[in-house]
């Protein structure tokens, strides 16, 4: 994935400072361990089974098939998804990164906001909904003003989404559930299945299934890691651009539009 490519990243950045160093070197320094963080507590590689995978609270809980550090060999090591050291790191880092002091608004209290704005104005009786153009302002925080993070955090963000998304198991669960949904279209077309649908009522999403054929729910493909960071990246994408200086460069919505770019680079 291109954008989640950290040296085709230098080299743009380069061709832009010429030769200049293009951060302080604590700024590099800090960024390399960072990164060195990453590769230690986030490793890449896992071989992860779709039909184990969790969605929830539970997500870190999956079984994984971590490979050897010689390369040469085929031995296997079966592990948990994340260690409980791996998934404190990441959840620290979603707690003071990600969520960090602003606190998007849940949306029923945003859709309640957004209907007494609205009833100020409009002599209608009949109930307001918002749609899809009034996502940015039903995203904008309650009684308090938005506080941009330091450029350091959203560096260290947009590093983070960078890291979960070249993870080369990523890129083989999207393409396992692709050609799972392939066949399904397929099967359809001709009318040689017949999918039930299920819900959280009817059965547990981590429970393997039997015959996936027979269920319509797609299996989930994102890896524990991107499972557990993907709601309060999302919240802090809605801020960013919601609450973003649109003509500052520098400004978190130009960070959160990169970031949020990225996370979207498999699909």
């Amino acid at each position: 994935f291109p954008l989640a490519n950290t040296f085709w990243e230098m080299q743009l950045r380069q061709r832009r400072v010429g030769n200049r160093t293009a951060s302080p070197y604590g700024q590099r320094v800090y960024s390399h361990l960072f990164s060195s963080y990453l590769n230690y507590y986030l490793a890449q590689g896992r071989v992860y089974e779709v039909t184990r995978l969790g969605v929830g609270v539970d997500c870190f809980d999956g079984t994984s098939t971590a490979s050897t550090a010689d390369s040469m060999s085929t031995a296997v090591n079966s592990t948990t998804a994340l260690d409980r050291t791996s998934e404190l790191f990441l959840r620290l880092l979603i707690e003071f990164w990600i969520e960090g002091p602003n606190v998007a608004p849940t949306t029923k209290d945003a859709i309640a906001r957004y209907r007494g704005v609205r009833a100020g104005v409009s002599s209608s009786q009949s109930v307001i909904n918002p749609s899809l153009r009034d996502s940015l302002e039903l995203a904008r925080p309650f009684n308090q003003s938005f506080n941009s993070p330091p450029s350091q955090v959203q560096n260290g963000v947009l590093s983070l989404v960078r890291h979960l998304v070249s993870d080369k198991s990523l890129r083989e669960l999207v393409q396992s559930v692709s050609g799972c949904v392939q066949q399904r279209q397929r099967e359809d077309r001709r009318g040689d299945s017949t999918p039930t649908l299920i819900n959280d009522n009817d059965a547990d999403r981590n429970t393997p299934q039997s015959n996936n054929n027979q269920v319509g729910v797609v299996p989930w493909c994102l890896t524990p890691a991107m499972t557990a960071t993907q709601p309060s990246l999302f919240n802090y994408i809605r801020l960013g651009l919601a609450c973003g200086v649109i003509h500052d460069r520098s400004s978190i919505f130009h960070w959160a539009l990169e970031t949020w770019l990225v996370w979207l680079e498999p699909w």
